[in-house]
């Protein structure tokens, strides 16, 4: 598997000027703080996309899905989606959010590995080049290329077994949440907010 995940991907993005009137502040700032004295008291607006916003998400998606399948060539028939067979062939393509992950599919892995055929693949190359021409940055902790095991959707994945299962840190704190969860005599919708005496 080869993942990429960038770095800020809400920061990353800037909406149209014309929609900043929908994300300003209520709070009026004296425009000095902005370096601009002349204008008195003005309302601050968000060009980046808006965390908190519904469709925030979508558009994030829909701005990585167009980096990866439309300019750095990613073949669209190899992504796998939500509600769609798997593709054919033995090469998938997974974009979420701000994560473009690849998975190959290898018959006989020994014979690769030592062929060097583990190295990137052509497209995910293409795909950071194209990054790198837009500045847009991306995670490097999180990369991964070649590997055989990796997270991957808040899961892990096992390329030798075949297998993709709930992430160890996640399903610790599940558990945890719900062994608590379910010793308390009594439980509210802000079970486990409330600040603890110390």
């Amino acid at each position: 598997m080869e993942p990429e995940d960038f770095s800020s991907a809400f920061n990353l993005f800037s909406v149209p000027e014309v929609w900043c009137p929908f994300f300003a502040y209520s709070k009026k700032v004296d425009g000095a703080a902005f370096g601009r004295p002349d204008l008195g008291k003005v309302r601050p607006a968000l060009r980046v996309i808006p965390m908190g916003w519904k469709s925030a998400v979508t558009l994030v998606q829909a701005a990585v899905r167009h980096i990866v399948f439309d300019l750095s060539g990613v073949p669209k028939a190899t992504s796998v989606e939500k509600g769609h067979p798997l593709p054919e062939g033995k090469h998938y393509t997974v974009v979420y959010l701000d994560n473009f992950d690849e998975i190959r599919v290898y018959q006989k892995l020994a014979t690769e590995l030592e062929s060097g055929a583990t190295g990137p693949t052509d497209t995910h190359v293409k795909f950071n080049e194209v990054c790198d021409g837009l500045g847009l940055p991306r995670n490097a902790s999180k990369q991964l290329i070649g590997a055989l095991a990796g997270s991957i959707q808040g899961g892990e994945f096992d390329g030798v077994r075949g297998t993709i299962k709930v992430g160890r840190d996640k399903l610790k704190n599940f558990l945890s949440i719900s062994m608590a969860l379910l010793s308390a005599p009594t439980v509210t919708e802000f079970t486990g907010l409330e600040r603890q005496p110390s």
